[in-house]
């Protein structure tokens, strides 16, 4: 065996054998383009975190608590200061609010998952984040789904800064695609 090739497979051996539980911050990196479609209209903004489940996920299908990935980091918090300042870089203006309001986005949090589909190792990690988005303008309704589910190819076990990126990946692509939705910006500006 030449000796690249047995230094690969013993850090592969290494890094599957001790796992400990991981934490990661969850900070997601949403880009949004400045515009005035928002007019300096006033939007009251909600988010809510329904997931049943407040782990992240799993390193391994054992489900353990040495191979557990979670966060300190409030989900709803993060998830609706990077809608807030969305919605302001369109020119909207944003107020927090937990009731009902005449202009109104309410954001639920569905999902937030991360898995690796078999064993103890795998090649390949799977991301999953879903927003649910109710909008109400008046007697104007809309309400969407979005979900967004990557795979990453990996060919070493992922670090806790990896996980943290693949995990914060998923959830900006998420925010985004909500973000990027013409129909629900039309509805609020309207």
């Amino acid at each position: 065996m030449n000796k690249s090739l047995f230094s690969v497979s013993l850090l592969l051996l290494s890094g599957g054998c001790a796992l400990t539980p991981q934490k990661v911050l969850i900070n997601p990196d949403v880009e949004v383009l400045s515009s005035s479609v928002g007019q300096g209209k006033t939007v009251a903004l909600m988010v809510t975190d329904a997931r049943e489940d407040k782990v992240l996920g799993y390193r391994t299908t054992r489900l353990d608590k040495d191979s557990i990935i979670l966060t300190d980091s409030n989900v709803a918090d993060v998830v609706q200061e990077k809608i807030y300042e969305g919605l302001q870089k369109y020119g909207f203006k944003v107020n927090i609010v937990s009731g009902d309001a005449p202009l109104l986005l309410k954001v639920e949090i569905q999902a937030l998952q991360y898995s690796t589909p078999t064993g103890s190792w795998t090649d390949y990690i799977r991301t999953l984040a879903r927003l649910k988005a109710d909008v109400k303008n008046g007697t104007t309704t809309y309400e969407n789904l979005y979900e967004v589910v990557n795979k990453n190819t990996l060919l070493i076990p992922p670090s806790q800064d990896k996980n943290q990126e693949l995990i914060n990946k998923a959830l900006a692509d998420v925010i985004q695609n909500l973000l990027n939705d013409k129909k629900l910006i039309d509805i609020l500006a309207k």
